[in-house]
């Protein structure tokens, strides 16, 4: 009896382990098969559905990107001033400012700028996806799954072309600042970015937006209609907020390793 019980309480926290694991992989095979039908039924609305579908879509691009687009602008501009605050010694002493170029394009286009973008989208959108569709699907109205569709695809556009804003303005930021330190001129700082940056930084930093805006819509929206009760969905919310923020790391962190394979 004394070794059953030594050998159950060794075991148990392996099968926890083991336990856990499997149900993330569930969870995930989940998302996966939910995103394709998200995508399948796109295509199946009615002539008479599509306007109401293409409004949906309109007004998500509104409250996800231009809503917000001031505060996303200031913060392109103040990540981009303290990428360059915190590497200007290394530039000045030791890189040399040729090496400027370099330095902006790795810390911020092909990783920082797809992270923050992210971020950004589930703290103003992602979350308040989950919280609509999960008081509806509580309510039992019928019309959830179809007001997310427009939602999904809004999601995904909007996250590239908030990528592609954020690698702009925190580039302009980091030159403001490196101009008022260092007083390089803008001839230098655009040869720097020039020769530094080539079509693959950009392919690999729209890849990490495209597979993160997959992710967002499809974790917001998964979440909210798991909703039961109307009590449920402040739990489901911060599911949305926790499971989104993990995949996008996981994946954005493969997709970097990834590209730094040899070919």
């Amino acid at each position: 009896m004394v070794d059953r019980c030594m050998l159950k309480n060794t075991l148990y926290p392996i099968g926890a382990v083991g336990n856990s694991l499997r149900k993330h992989i569930h969870y995930l095979l989940n998302l996966i098969a939910f995103c394709t039908y998200l995508i399948r039924i796109s295509w199946s609305f009615k002539n008479n559905e599509k306007w109401r579908v293409y409004q949906g879509f309109i007004y998500q691009i509104y409250q996800t990107g231009i809503k917000n687009l001031v505060i996303f602008t200031i913060m392109g501009l103040l990540i981009g001033m303290l990428a360059i605050l915190q590497i200007q010694h290394q530039i000045n002493q030791i890189m040399g400012l040729g090496n400027l170029g370099k330095v902006l394009n790795t810390v911020i286009i092909r990783e920082l700028s797809a992270f923050v973008a992210a971020i950004f989208v589930i703290l103003s959108s992602g979350v308040s996806i989950t919280s609509e569709i999960g008081y509806m699907t509580a309510l039992g109205k019928a019309d959830a799954l179809k007001n997310a569709v427009p939602k999904f695809w809004a999601l995904v556009f909007c996250i590239p072309f908030l990528v592609v804003y954020f690698d702009i303005t925190s580039l302009l930021g980091g030159y403001l600042l490196a101009n008022f330190i260092t007083e390089i001129p803008f001839p230098l700082f655009y040869e720097s970015l020039t020769q530094a940056i080539n079509a693959s930084d950009f392919i690999i930093s729209l890849l990490k937006a495209v597979i993160f805006a997959l992710t967002i819509a499809t974790v917001s929206i998964y979440q909210g209609l798991q909703a039961k009760e109307p009590t449920e969905v402040s739990h489901l919310v911060s599911y949305t907020a926790i499971h989104s923020l993990f995949y996008c790391f996981i994946l954005g962190v493969t997709v970097s390793l990834m590209s730094y394979l040899p070919r």
